[in-house]
C-alpha cells in the first residue's frame, strides 16, 4: 500500500511512504506466487469441473433473474398499463420465456454429467415454470376476476409451481461450492 506525498501524483521528485515492512511485503507477493502455482498445479479434470459448474451457476443466476421478471412482469404490467396493451405484454413475456427455454436446455445440458436425472429434471422445471406463468398471466391479464382471494390464491398456486425450478438451481448453487472447495 503506497500513500503519495503530493496531491496522488507521483514525479521524479515526489517521494513515496510505504506502510508495509519489507518482511509485510515479501509475505504478500509469496503467498501471491504460491496461490498462482496451486492454480496452475490443477488438473485439466478439475480445471472444466470448475468450468462447468460456473457456467451451471451463472445459467442459474440468468434463469432466477429471467423467471422473478416475468413473475413481476405478469402481476403488475396490466396494472400499469391495462387492458390496451395485453397483447405487447404477452408479446415480451413469450420472448422472454422463449429466452427462458433456451438458457435451462443449455443448463440441463451440462447439469445433465453431474446429475443423470437430468432430463427429467428439465421437463418437469420447464413444464412447471410455464403452467406457473400460465396461471399468472391467464388470471391477470385475461381473466382478471375483481375477487382478492382468488386472484391471492392463484398467485400462491403459480408461486408453488416455481419451487421445483428453484430447488434446482438451488442444488446447482450447492454443487458450485463443493466443486470449489476442494
Amino acid at each position: 500500500m503506497l500513500q503519495y506525498a503530493k496531491n496522488g501524483a507521483l514525479n521524479d521528485k515526489e517521494t513515496v511512504v510505504n506502510y508495509l515492512s519489507n518482511k509485510e511485503r515479501n509475505h504478500l507477493i509469496n503467498a501471491h506466487v504460491n496461490d498462482q502455482v496451486s492454480v496452475k498445479n490443477k488438473s485439466s479434470a478439475t480445471y472444466n469441473q470448475n468450468n462447468k459448474s460456473f457456467h451451471l451457476l451463472i445459467y442459474s443466476g440468468y434463469s432466477n433473474t429471467l423467471l422473478f421478471i416475468l413473475i413481476f412482469l405478469g402481476v403488475f404490467s396490466f396494472r400499469i398499463f391495462g387492458i390496451e396493451y395485453r397483447g405487447l405484454m404477452f408479446l415480451l413475456a413469450g420472448v422472454l420465456l422463449l429466452i427462458y427455454l433456451v438458457l435451462n436446455e443449455k443448463k440441463m445440458e451440462k447439469y445433465n454429467t453431474i446429475d443423470k436425472k437430468g432430463t427429467f429434471i428439465k421437463h418437469r422445471d420447464n413444464i412447471t415454470a410455464i403452467l406457473g406463468l400460465a396461471i399468472i398471466y391467464i388470471l391477470q391479464g385475461i381473466i382478471h376476476i375483481g375477487e382478492t382471494t382468488f386472484n391471492f390464491l392463484g398467485l400462491l398456486l403459480a408461486v408453488i409451481l416455481f419451487i421445483p425450478t428453484f430447488q434446482t438451481n438451488k442444488k446447482i448453487k450447492e454443487h458450485f461450492y463443493t466443486v470449489n472447495r476442494k
